[in-house]
């Protein structure tokens, strides 16, 4: 009735999403300009700095070992020459002092491994000589060349490469799962996602095909009866981001259908690649487009 009376709706997907997503009502009803949403959460994302790892000049990684830094997996693989070579007895060590430290891959790659699919990332690097490899989303073969400033502008599997002062850092923009790097003289530090690769579905938010659209819903700040504030998490508490978001829409529109503004909202959602439709709808709610 509310939406024959051309009433904006959102409703909550539900909170068992580890339970197997039963279906949820009222968010699973089959009516056109009901919005059912889903909820995101923001892991903790800091960079690879090494800070955590210990410089023993005794200790060095060879092909195969590997440690993990700052919640990421790496592990070494072989180093490809620019005649082709494979060559597996690089080995790899931490450098530098207790306030600095960086990774020093010596004729070896350090293959970083991610949980899900960033929207990019940046890197510290310095080349004392030699010539270097970059690999993203295990492509192949790997990129070598003399200096990765030659990779300025590069696309690769849909990742632009870009060098923004020509040498000292690499942005990789792009949904990236895996990326390896590693030189001769090459030196590397604070690998750092780019920050919107942090959202993804909460684990407790419903999965369904009838999920609209996914706003935060873990950590939210919010007021309690205690008359004091608190973190929240539930999909009852992105719901209300996107009330408000239809609230902006009708003033902005407000003769418009009920139907034509979630299409409106839908198609302005933010895209986060690696996750489907049942989980997270239409994508994220976007509020930097203007109804």
């Amino acid at each position: 009735f509310a939406l024959s009376q051309n009433v904006l709706v959102a409703a909550a997907a539900g909170n068992e999403g580890l339970s197997g997503s039963p279906i949820h009502y009222p968010a699973a009803h089959d009516l056109p300009g009901l919005v059912a949403v889903g909820a995101l959460e923001a892991p903790d994302l800091s960079c690879v700095d090494f800070e955590e790892q210990k410089i023993n000049p005794d200790v060095s990684y060879s092909v195969g070992q590997g440690f993990t830094d700052n919640g990421v997996d790496i592990t070494f693989k072989p180093f490809t020459f620019s005649t082709g070579e494979i060559y597996d007895l690089g080995n790899a060590s931490i450098t530098g002092d207790d306030t600095n430290k960086s990774l020093y891959p010596n004729n070896i790659n350090g293959d970083f491994a991610f949980d899900f699919p960033l929207d990019g990332l940046t890197l510290n690097y310095f080349n004392g000589g030699g010539n270097e490899n970059l690999e993203v989303n295990n492509i192949k073969p790997i990129e070598n060349v003399d200096d990765l400033s030659s990779l300025d502008g590069k696309d690769i599997d849909g990742v632009t490469v870009s060098i923004p002062l020509r040498a000292g850092i690499i942005r990789l923009e792009g949904s990236i799962t895996q990326f390896a790097i590693g030189g001769q003289e090459l030196f590397i530090d604070n690998i750092c996602p780019i920050r919107n690769s942090a959202w993804r579905p909460a684990d407790f938010s419903t999965r369904g095909d009838y999920l609209d659209i996914s706003a935060p819903g873990k950590a939210i700040r919010s007021s309690s009866p205690s008359n004091i504030y608190d973190d929240y998490e539930g999909t009852s508490f992105s719901t209300p981001l996107v009330a408000g978001a239809l609230a902006l829409w009708r003033e902005a529109k407000p003769t418009e259908t009920a139907i034509n503004l979630e299409t409106e909202l839908k198609n302005a959602a933010l895209a986060l690649p690696g996750f489907l439709p049942v989980d997270v709808g239409a994508g994220m709610l976007n509020l930097s487009v203007s109804p």
